[in-house]
C-alpha cells in the first residue's frame, strides 16, 4: 500500500488526473451494473464491491 501511495506521488499532475477520472468512470460503470458484483477495490482492511 505504501508502494502505491509513493508511485501515486510520483506520478504528474496530469497523469495523477487522468488516473483518478479512470477510475470514476470504472466507478461509474461498476455502479450501473455494467461490470459484475465480481470486481473487488481492496480499501485498507475492508473491501468494497460495486453492482
Amino acid at each position: 500500500m505504501a508502494l502505491a501511495l509513493t508511485w501515486l506521488l510520483s506520478v504528474s499532475k496530469r497523469r495523477r488526473f487522468f488516473l483518478f477520472v479512470a477510475a470514476w468512470i470504472v466507478a461509474v460503470f461498476a455502479n450501473s451494473g455494467a461490470i459484475t458484483s465480481s470486481l473487488f477495490i481492496p480499501s485498507g482492511d475492508r473491501l468494497w464491491t460495486f453492482g
